[in-house]
């Protein structure tokens, strides 16, 4: 059976990949409610210093485990390895990643500033001289700014290839991904060598990592929306909105709990 994406055509993987770029940025303003949420529970004192030396500290340490977990569990999905199920960055990069969906693309941003793109109507009324002038100046600004798009989209292609290739790289994502796998196969008995799809971990995951892949993330989402389907989206309003939102919980949560008293020495 052929591998993917060779089944499909050059327009069926080209369709694909920019329904599944749009879904992709569905998941990663999720990301950015989880994110933001571990503000609060994982790398701000203000949650942990309400807690005293307690039974209750020992469900906060699960909590603030399972938390972070849990944003890494959807971080890495969105690196998972190309497959036809799959709304990852890889699956994408792996359908357009050839030469004439490279074409195809470039000439859809070239016909779309010289043809498609929306200006005000020339007004029907003026001199005739004039509206020749202003069609005249129109198709030379069509034509100059489909050359500088054609460019920009160029850029941007390139730019989300080589960008998923290092971040498939590297030492952060290797990490959390080994982080998750570890502990949603911890059922399983698996040599070390086939817990994940990226078998060589360079260390440890650390608090952080998922921040520097989030970014990462984002970076070549946009990079792929703007080149696929011609469109930017606000990133930073998406942020603001997940940002207020955890503030306004978190930063009113209030723990009344009873210090757990010390044990004397000689108890029994």
């Amino acid at each position: 059976m052929p591998r993917f994406p060779e089944p499909l055509s050059d327009h069926e993987r080209l369709k694909l990949a920019k329904f599944r770029t749009a879904r992709l940025i569905d998941h990663i303003c999720g990301l950015f409610q989880m994110h933001e949420a571990n503000v609060y529970a994982v790398y701000s004192g203000s949650l942990a210093r309400q807690i005293p030396r307690s039974y209750a500290g020992h469900a906060f340490n699960q909590f603030q485990a399972s938390m972070h977990l849990f944003e890494v569990i959807r971080l890495t999905a969105l690196w998972d390895a190309p497959r036809v199920d799959r709304e990852s960055i890889p699956t994408i990069i792996k359908l357009i990643d050839k030469a004439e969906i490279f074409d195809a693309v470039i000439d859809n941003t070239r016909a779309y500033y010289l043809n498609d793109m929306l200006m005000a109507d020339l007004n029907p009324v003026e001199d005739p001289l004039l509206i020749e002038a202003k069609q005249h100046w129109l198709q030379s600004y069509r034509g100059e700014r489909a050359q500088m798009e054609v460019g920009r989209t160029g850029e941007r292609f390139r730019a989300a290839i080589d960008g998923c290739t290092a971040v498939v790289r590297s030492e952060q994502l290797g990490a959390i991904r080994s982080y998750r796998d570890r502990h949603i196969a911890h059922n399983l008995d698996l040599p070390d060598a086939k817990l994940g799809e990226q078998a060589e971990v360079r260390r440890a995951a650390k608090y952080g990592d998922e921040t520097w892949v989030l970014e990462k993330t984002v970076e070549i989402a946009d990079n792929l929306h703007l080149a696929l389907n011609g469109s930017s989206f606000d990133w930073e309003g998406s942020r603001d909105i997940a940002r207020r939102c955890s503030e306004q919980l978190w930063s009113n949560c209030r723990f009344d709990i009873p210090t757990r008293p010390r044990q004397r020495s000689g108890d029994g």
